[in-house]
């Protein structure tokens, strides 16, 4: 049995507080946990979607969102004792978001008809991955070991499942070659990362006999 389906298609001191001492994470760095789940605990105003916006840059607003919130992954192995393989597989999403962000700023930079802060979710959208990112990122700072390992290893599975079908749907509404042929390529890149996260989950599924 599979652990997670897979896909391939090319202020004031509180209880919590004392909860968040005893799971060994510095109050400090909680910032670095809001990246996480692609939306931060402090919620910004929903904004209607932009009058007059084009799909392929609701579709490039939407992959550079999660790009630029993925490439700070790797900051966890800074404040969470994590296992070898999970730092591997956790470094290499960090890094592939990043060159993933840099190289969309350049294509924004290079064409003037790609804009990259489109507000394209309806509100009631919006503030629906709000809440839920902001479940995710609590039930993430009240875990540890091998529970966090596996909340965190599920969190990046549906974030590169998710990336990689978006980039290769971008990869069809873009008319420009060589856009088209790197978005294609990320949309591999991003998938193989989801397939390799599945892989640890499904060897400590078989490890634990379930």
């Amino acid at each position: 049995m599979r652990f997670v389906t897979r896909v391939r298609h090319r202020t004031k001191p509180s209880s919590h507080g004392m909860r968040f001492a005893s799971s060994g994470l510095s109050i400090g760095f909680i910032p670095v946990l809001l990246h996480l789940t692609g939306c931060s605990i402090f919620e910004k105003e929903a904004v209607p979607p932009s009058v007059g916006s084009s799909p392929r840059n609701q579709g490039f607003s939407l992959l550079y969102d999660l790009v630029s919130d993925e490439k700070n992954v790797d900051k966890l192995l800074l404040i969470k004792s994590e296992t070898p393989e999970v730092q591997t597989v956790i470094r290499k999403i960090a890094a592939a978001s990043g060159n993933a962000a840099s190289r969309l700023e350049e294509f924004a930079k290079k064409d003037s008809s790609i804009d990259l802060k489109v507000e394209s979710l309806p509100v009631p959208e919006q503030k629906t991955r709000s809440s839920i990112a902001s479940s995710k990122t609590k039930s993430l700072l009240l875990s540890t070991g091998s529970q966090f390992e596996v909340r965190l290893l599920l969190s990046q599975a549906q974030g590169m499942s998710y990336g990689g079908h978006l980039a290769e749907v971008l990869s069809g509404l873009d008319e420009d070659p060589q856009r088209k042929e790197y978005l294609a390529g990320l949309s591999g890149e991003l998938l193989e990362l989801h397939d390799a996260v599945l892989e640890i989950l499904d060897r400590r599924q078989l490890a634990s006999g379930q």
